[in-house]
């Protein structure tokens, strides 16, 4: 890794990238913080609607199932059009998986599952 010489030259700054690694992360973070709180809140709410165990095993299972089925899908997709579409359209449906129980509060144990 050598030093590059033009690096240093008037109008040359690599803060924009470093912004953009940051506000990557910082998505990132909020991202892994709403999924693994939404699969909390969800396990929870299932039980105080009156989710039988079974019932709330596999609301917490399908947590780990539906991304397993979904990984070499989404690596095709990936590789056909590129990262950023299926980078947005994930996105997109974990937003609307962790705001499905609020907008649709019924007392009953579909929307925790749906979600």
């Amino acid at each position: 890794m050598g030093h590059d010489p033009d690096s240093n030259a008037p109008g040359a700054c690599p803060a924009p990238r470093a912004v953009r690694l940051l506000e990557l992360l910082l998505l990132v973070l909020l991202w892994n913080g709403a999924y693994k709180g939404a699969r909390v809140v969800n396990t929870l709410y299932a039980l105080e609607l009156g989710a039988a165990p079974f019932d709330t095993g596999l609301l917490l299972a399908t947590y780990g199932v539906v991304p397993l089925a979904l990984a070499v899908f989404t690596g095709r997709v990936g590789d056909r059009y590129g990262v950023r579409l299926p980078i947005v359209v994930g996105t997109v449906i974990s937003a609307l998986g962790i705001l499905l129980p609020w907008a649709w509060p019924v007392e009953r144990v579909p929307a925790a599952c749906a979600s």
